[in-house]
């Protein structure tokens, strides 16, 4: 029983291991991500002055500093990373964004998605933008995990690209081919601001594999439950015994018909009390009755000790080989009847041979 319950353990074991492994995905650390691409974006590029800095080699984190300067137009500023090859794959991962601010303590967060059969892959401003603005709940600090479902399409992305809400194209984060970090809409015209990113990764969900190790985990506990309540159930309760009056000369007549069977029978390989009581006609119960009463010992003790005690006997008195007594004596297993011999007299058949003749 315990070799099968340990052959159930290694098998759910090895299981939760295959599954774990199949199941687990690694977080994305965006800022060391072999192939990042740090990119900084402004007005510039229209006509502006909006102004930036940035340092990726200071300690501490990637140091972005910018200033929005006045212009005919909106003017913006931002950093973007992107890989330098394919996009990240992460519709089962959250957005951490760990910072140190100065000036402001905004950050407004978009990812820019590829939607086949809408996004050009050469056009970035056809990618869906998704975005989220983010606050500091202390001063100078933001550490904010982000669901990808809490990023909304702004408008004036739809309007720029010439469609209207409604028509927002179905995208997901599987191509996800920028992470931006863009400048704070509500911070003063001309002041500065700092942004120290200290981290910036894409953490999974591991909701499949939790949801798997939980039921691995009721089922366990559940079958093992099961089994505790039933070998509790099975505990055998002894159920008083009283003689009649007439069961004493009966009962003497079982034990000479018990005895007798056994003295002559001993030696048969696979004797069991079934095969004792349909030779005697004496109930198994009363078979056991009668060897423990008479000798304190259960039956298949007592075969073994008929088996031991002959088997010491033709130890002394034949030139028989240790194999061929075990045989005759009735174990069918060498190793079994060495291991019996032992048990009982503390020596190995061929030791007491040869202490006894000696």
């Amino acid at each position: 029983m315990k070799k099968r319950i340990t052959l159930y353990l290694c098998a759910i074991t090895a299981i939760v291991v295959i599954v774990n492994l199949l199941l687990f995905k690694p977080t994305v650390d965006v800022l060391h991500y072999p192939d990042i691409v740090f990119s900084p974006y402004s007005d510039q590029s229209v006509g502006g002055s909006s102004e930036f800095n940035l340092d990726t080699t200071l300690s501490g984190g990637v140091h972005f500093t910018y200033k929005r300067n006045k212009r005919d137009g909106y003017p913006f500023v931002g950093l973007a990373l992107k890989k330098d090859s394919g996009c990240f794959s992460i519709k089962d991962y959250a957005l951490h964004v760990n910072a140190e601010t100065r000036g402001s303590n905004t950050i407004n967060v978009r990812l820019e998605v590829f939607s086949p059969g809408f996004s050009d892959s050469l056009n970035s401003r056809t990618f869906v933008f998704a975005q989220k603005v983010i606050h500091g709940e202390t001063k100078n600090r933001i550490d904010k995990f982000i669901a990808l479902d809490d990023l909304e399409v702004p408008s004036w992305w739809a309007s720029g690209v010439g469609i209207h809400n409604d028509e927002i194209p179905v995208f997901d984060f599987n191509n996800t081919c920028s992470i931006v970090l863009d400048h704070d809409p509500t911070h003063p015209i001309g002041e500065e601001a700092t942004i120290i990113l200290k981290e910036l990764e894409f953490v999974p969900k591991q909701t499949p594999l939790i949801l798997f190790n939980s039921i691995i985990g009721v089922v366990v506990i559940v079958f093992f439950g099961l089994r505790f309540v039933r070998e509790k159930k099975l505990v055998p309760v002894a159920a008083p015994y009283r003689e009649s009056e007439i069961s004493e000369p009966i009962r003497k007549n079982n034990e000479e018909e018990v005895i007798t069977f056994l003295s002559e029978s001993y030696r048969q390989p696979n004797l069991k009390i079934a095969d004792i009581e349909q030779a005697t006609g004496v109930a198994q119960a009363e078979i056991r009755a009668v060897i423990s009463d008479k000798y304190g010992l259960g039956i298949k003790q007592y075969i073994n000790f008929l088996r031991i005690e002959e088997a010491k006997r033709l130890l002394v008195t034949s030139s028989l080989q240790v194999k061929e007594i075990g045989y005759d004596v009735g174990y069918e297993n060498l190793q079994h009847f060495l291991r019996v011999f032992k048990a009982s007299v503390q020596l190995t058949p061929s030791e007491y041979r040869q202490k006894t003749t000696n």
